[in-house]
């Protein structure tokens, strides 16, 4: 089961039905056929809201999962002989961070390399 921040879908209602310069029409997640500002209708909009981050995270991490990236990382552990209990949202992001600051055309598996590195010199420390 989902678990949701209730504390922020209520604050992002109550925030979007007290405050005047806010429409309907600017409240992405308000239903069609909705033709009042209500609190009603903020709660439910704020509700579409939450709902919508936790999938968008979901489809995120599912695309993590099949990564080039995560595969380079998962590769370099194995050929340097570690194993980092790192989740692979961390393995992909260590690699994303260091290819920032790699030339163009640089390999990934030559940047998972180097991740793997500072993430074991980094565990050491």
């Amino acid at each position: 089961m989902q678990k949701y921040n209730l504390s922020e879908i209520m604050s992002q209602a109550w925030f979007w039905f007290r405050n005047d310069d806010i429409s309907l029409s600017s409240i992405e997640w308000i239903a069609y056929g909705v033709e009042e500002k209500t609190f009603s209708a903020c709660l439910k909009a704020s509700w579409e809201k939450a709902k919508e981050e936790v999938q968008e995270k979901a489809e995120e991490l599912k695309a993590i999962s099949t990564s080039e990236e995560l595969k380079a990382f998962n590769w370099a552990e194995k050929k340097l002989g570690v194993s980092l209990d790192l989740s692979d949202e961390r393995k992909f992001n260590a690699v994303i961070n260091e290819s920032k600051y790699a030339w163009n055309g640089t390999s990934i598996w030559s940047i998972a390399m180097k991740a793997v590195r500072i993430c074991v010199s980094n565990q050491a420390a």
